[in-house]
């Protein structure tokens, strides 16, 4: 959901000209938490009329993840700049002729769940009227202006659940804000969360459940669960094992099948079909239902992703 506090000051900082007329590069580096909805903002910062209107020459994105094969990464970007005939054999090769093509281009690159500061060295290619916007939870990049990320409020995550389920009833008002509490306030666990609401469960339910898998993961855990950072983790872990444990044992061994395909990969239902043995059709209807109960994400081409942190 749009995140005004963060996305305006963002947005601006991507529109202005200052940097681009000193001749500099800026880059906009979005940290925080895992499931604290990094990705989703910059995806709706793409989306803005006004950045497209400011990056003419289009929008290039890429998910590198903790261990990415570089070298196709960026030979699709070389792909969608209109060179489909070059085949570079190294990274360094591949870097540098996409510096040369990028050099009189208007365009925003978007480089997404980095790990690593070293493999930012190889996308960050823009010429003059560029800019370069990363998301990361722990990376620092230097000469980067750096916009921490934090938990939504909890107005935005009434708002986040509204828009899924409609109006929350009155009676069940302190077991949704003591839910929303307990995760911590993260996207993705109230997502989850809201997606047991909508499949039957009542927000009471949720809660007791939710605090039954806290103590069990809190009591098996080393780290100091008195750490706000921890406790989000582990509640956020906490959300996946209730989500996962409402799948039928069929759709549960399906979904852990999805395990094999690499990280942060755009899978096509085509693909998704061919590993479970079961019709292009019927693959689909069962994505449809992963993605509804927040476990997967919108790929490319109508295929999936699968959230990383899971």
């Amino acid at each position: 959901m749009p995140r005004p506090e963060f996305t305006d000051q963002i947005r601006d900082r991507l529109l202005s000209d200052e940097v681009s007329q000193r001749g500099t590069l800026a880059i906009s580096s979005i940290h925080g938490l895992g499931g604290i909805g990094k990705s989703v903002l910059a995806a709706h910062l793409t989306y803005a009329s006004e950045v497209h209107e400011r990056f003419p020459d289009g929008i290039l994105w890429v998910t590198l993840g903790q261990t990415p094969d570089l070298l196709p990464l960026l030979g699709q970007w070389i792909y969608e700049l209109g060179d489909q005939d070059y085949s570079p054999t190294t990274v360094e090769a591949a870097s540098s002729y996409l510096r040369s093509l990028l050099a009189d281009k208007t365009m925003l690159l978007v480089v997404d769940d980095l790990w690593d500061a070293s493999h930012f060295e190889y996308f960050k290619l823009a010429g003059k009227g560029c800019r370069v916007l990363a998301t990361t939870r722990e990376v620092r990049l230097p000469n980067a202006a750096k916009f921490e990320l934090d938990v939504m409020s909890l107005d935005q995550v009434i708002t986040l659940v509204e828009k899924r389920l409609g109006a929350i009833a009155a009676r069940d008002r302190a077991e949704f804000e003591a839910v929303a509490a307990a995760v911590g306030f993260l996207t993705l666990a109230i997502e989850l969360a809201a997606a047991q609401v909508d499949d039957g469960l009542r927000w009471g339910e949720v809660l007791a459940d939710l605090r039954e898998e806290f103590d069990a993961l809190d009591a098996s855990c080393a780290e100091d669960t008195t750490d706000e950072a921890v406790r989000r983790k582990l509640s956020l872990r906490a959300c996946f094992q209730l989500s996962l444990r409402r799948l039928s044992a069929d759709a549960l061994a399906r979904f852990a099948w999805l395990g094999v395909t690499p990280e942060d990969a755009a899978v096509p239902v085509a693909m998704v079909a061919r590993l479970w043995q079961v019709s292009s059709g019927k693959a689909r209807r069962l994505l449809k239902e992963m993605r509804e109960r927040s476990l997967l994400m919108d790929g490319a081409a109508g295929g999936i992703r699968l959230i990383d942190m899971l």
